[in-house]
């Protein structure tokens, strides 16, 4: 009896330690490190690129924070699919830009998983959307 309370315990601990392991590098804990090292640079407007992992892709998308330009802060991302949008952002977009990256990385779950909810309304559209269709933003194929 001893022997299978042992074997037992073993095998949660092993279970605990393999959980941390998939989130740590590819759950809430990898995506929280790479949005928190994505938004110090946002918040500084320093020259900063990142493969972040995109949990829905399986996979990872390129995002940049390119630096100043004239007054605002430009940034980069890939689009899903092929392309890539460029922003420039003024003190308030940015903060509306870092808000969404946030927002994205709350949505993983700790092994991974993550959870989506598609908002749209042509007549009140969330202030990201708005950023993205305005005129700092552009998408180039």
């Amino acid at each position: 009896m001893k022997r299978a309370i042992r074997i037992l315990v073993i095998l949660i601990i092993l279970a605990g330690i393999g959980a941390v392991g998939v989130s740590y590098f590819f759950g809430s804990l990898r995506v929280q490190r790479e949005a928190a090292a994505y938004l110090d640079a946002l918040e500084a407007c320093a020259p900063f690129e990142q493969q972040a992992w995109a949990p829905i892709l399986r996979g990872t998308t390129g995002r940049s924070v390119v630096g100043p330009q004239e007054g605002s802060c430009a940034v980069t991302m890939e689009a899903l699919g092929a392309g890539e949008m460029t922003c420039t952002l003024d003190e308030a977009n940015r903060a509306i830009f870092a808000q969404h990256i946030q927002d994205g990385a709350d949505t993983v779950g700790f092994l991974g998983g993550q959870t989506v909810s598609l908002r749209y309304s042509s007549e009140n559209p969330d202030p990201v959307t708005e950023l993205f269709n305005g005129p700092n933003c552009r998408f180039d194929q």
